[in-house]
């Protein structure tokens, strides 16, 4: 950690959650970022968690309220019966494509659920009087201990519940605003609908990401964030588009705790490791796994690593479709127990709606793993970054003929890897030229360093700021 007279200080405001699990790129950009030289105080806002994935000397303020947790209940409540609304609209009738292995609380494999249609009320309101209340609270609050808040070179909104309040602390107090999003919904919206349509259909998602900032860093994550951003008129040159990384240290400790020998002779391993949401399809992997059986493809288990929604749903697919042997839900598990699946798996397979760049995919390419993905192009923009990556292990399946081409894919792929196994070359294996952790947070340092010095030099920030080198 860099010790130097004076580190930058950035208060941080989000409802995104500390997961035991999951959300990666929160924790570890603010985790990579305060090692580089930032001093961090997050206000989490409504019920986001601190149990988990926060270094000790990050100071974190709780904002809650009961009546904005209430509004939250409803949305939720509500969003759920209009998910099922929307997947009841793409059903079609039984045919030899869609058999009694596909319940009908899922819609057909080979499409993806539709971006809606109809406008959202509940993000009219419920949503957005969430984020306007919380505002405000923060604002009041901020005018009790304004004295705090001057102290900050930079007022960050991360995701899109944290966006208006840094907004309006930014403006009060005349600071940098800096802004993030994991991802985003918009691209589809706007190439669909347009402006004005997407506003009806997705208002918040719209409204914080159209809020002007001296620095917007999102995720690639597929979804085609740079794009979205700038048909809503940003200036590309304020927008830093970088995928998430991968932790080598934490990889290469993995492969040196993980002793794979003593399961060589068992039974393929393949893994899905996803939170369990509508999005995220995992019902694919299931009935993939399932057709495998039906072909005589019976030696292999598929671990789904994840909690979530789906989970019951899928759990009686696995049981109406007699796989309880070849499919095990083992529930969220810790990143470094999810990686001891992974190190010795055969093959991980990713088959979301939105974008497979995930987490767990980077993690498999980086340690010499098969990856079986549909050909959507969500991976391209972290290979293009890891030139060390084999792409020849990637096998990429369309969602047209998705069960025959994954089954084809797999099929093939199982002769030539037993081949390579018998010749000793199977096993994991650090790959050094990829994309990490810590080369994104060095990249956005530097745009933070950036924009501090300019303010220091206007007279908008304190005028003895050095920040570390």
């Amino acid at each position: 950690m860099k010790n130097n007279v004076t580190r930058m200080k950035i208060l941080l405001i989000t409802n995104a959650p500390f997961l035991k699990a999951g959300n990666q790129s929160l924790r570890r950009t603010i985790f990579f970022l305060n090692e580089l030289g930032v001093d961090f105080e997050l206000w989490l806002l409504g019920d986001s968690s601190t149990k988990y994935g926060i270094p000790l000397n990050i100071h974190v303020k709780r904002l809650q309220c009961r009546f904005f947790s209430f509004l939250k209940s409803i949305s939720v409540l509500f969003s759920s019966r209009l998910k099922k609304i929307r997947i009841a609209h793409i059903k079609s009738p039984k045919s030899k494509a869609q058999t009694k292995r596909e319940m009908q609380d899922f819609p057909p494999i080979s499409k993806t659920i539709p971006i809606r249609n109809e406008k959202d009320y509940i993000e009219w309101f419920v949503h957005i009087p969430w984020v306007l209340l919380y505002s405000l609270k923060v604002l009041l609050r901020t005018v009790i201990n304004w004295r705090k808040v001057k102290e900050f070179d930079i007022i960050w909104g991360y995701e899109r519940g944290g966006v208006v309040p840094a907004l309006l602390l930014s403006k009060f107090f005349k600071k940098t605003l800096v802004t993030s999003f994991q991802g985003t919904v918009l691209f589809d919206y706007l190439k669909t609908y347009g402006v004005a349509g997407t506003l009806l259909r997705q208002p918040l998602d719209f409204l914080t990401s159209k809020i002007r900032a001296k620095l917007i860093v999102i995720t690639d994550d597929g979804t085609n964030g740079l794009e979205a951003f700038v048909k809503l008129d940003h200036d590309a040159n304020n927008i830093l588009f970088l995928p998430n990384g991968v932790s080598l240290p934490e990889l290469r400790e993995v492969l040196k705790a993980v002793d794979c020998r003593e399961e060589e002779n068992e039974v393929l391993k393949f893994v899905v490791s996803k939170r369990l949401t509508t999005f995220a399809r995992i019902e694919r992997s299931v009935l993939l796994a399932s057709e495998l059986v039906r072909m005589g493809f019976t030696d292999f288990k598929l671990f789904i690593i994840g909690d979530g929604p789906e989970y019951n749903k899928l759990k009686a697919l696995v049981e109406r479709n007699d796989i309880e042997r070849q499919v095990v839900l083992l529930g969220a598990l810790p990143y470094e127990e999810t990686m001891k699946y992974i190190s010795c798996c055969d093959m991980v397979w990713s088959f979301c709606d939105s974008s497979n760049l995930t987490n767990t995919v980077q993690d498999a390419l980086a340690i010499g793993k098969c990856v079986l993905t549909l050909n959507d192009g969500s991976l391209e923009g972290f290979l293009k970054l890891s030139p060390g990556i084999d792409r020849s292990k990637i096998l990429l399946v369309s969602l047209e003929n998705f069960l025959e081409e994954a089954t084809t894919k797999i099929i093939i792929w199982k002769q030539d890897y037993l081949d390579k196994k018998d010749k000793g070359k199977k096993g994991a294996y650090l790959i050094e030229n990829v994309w990490t952790w810590e080369k994104r947070a060095k990249e956005i340092y530097k745009r933070l360093e950036e924009l501090v010095c300019k303010d220091t030099v206007s007279g908008k920030s304190k005028g003895d700021l050095s920040v570390t080198h």
